[in-house]
């Protein structure tokens, strides 16, 4: 397990990251290593690195920059596939805080699951018409749709809206096939 240090470490890498290279914040880090270990199809790092650091990882200058970065984004997405693992199931999401009400954000953490469900849309599409309800509405419900309606494709998501806002690159109201697939 990361270290409350490693951790801080590892935040600041990703807010050091330009904003321009879509990368991502620990919250949605931690939720789209989620994502990535519940996904029935493996996602190998190759694919899902640049949606951690962004489009261009010119800004780590160095091997050195590049080793530390993939040592502690590594040890992370490895910690959350230890809690997730049987028998251990001790996941706790990390999400952010609000520190001027102590609110917890969990909107962060959604938008990184919600990233690696757009790695493999066609998988958690056959969950939501497995016919497995139970499955299905918990599909749904990362997308925030309502549970009644009866599970349709993910791709027919246009007319389903969240409550709230979705800051980019959440699903929102966006069809998965209108969204860029390498993230």
């Amino acid at each position: 397990m990361l270290t409350d240090d490693e951790l801080d470490q590892l935040d600041d890498l990703l807010l050091s990251l330009p904003i321009d290279t879509d990368g991502m914040l620990l919250s949605e880090f931690d939720g789209f290593s989620a994502g990535l270990i519940v996904c029935p199809e493996l996602v190998m790092p190759g694919e899902w690195l640049p949606c951690v650091w962004g489009n261009n990882p010119e800004h780590l200058e160095t091997l050195e920059d590049i080793q530390a970065a993939m040592d502690l984004i590594m040890r992370h997405y490895n910690d959350v596939a230890r809690s997730l693992t049987p028998p251990a199931m001790g996941y706790a999401p990390l999400y952010d805080e609000d520190r001027r009400t102590g609110e917890i954000l969990w909107e962060s953490w959604c938008c990184g699951f919600e990233r690696a469900m757009r790695l493999r849309p066609d998988t958690w599409e056959r969950i939501v018409e497995s016919g497995d309800e139970e499955a299905a509405a918990s599909v749904n419900m990362m997308l925030g749709r309502r549970s009644e309606r009866s599970p349709q494709s993910l791709r027919q998501s246009a007319d389903r809206r969240s409550p709230g806002p979705h800051p980019e690159p959440c699903l929102g109201d966006q069809r998965l096939d209108q969204i860029w697939s390498d993230c």
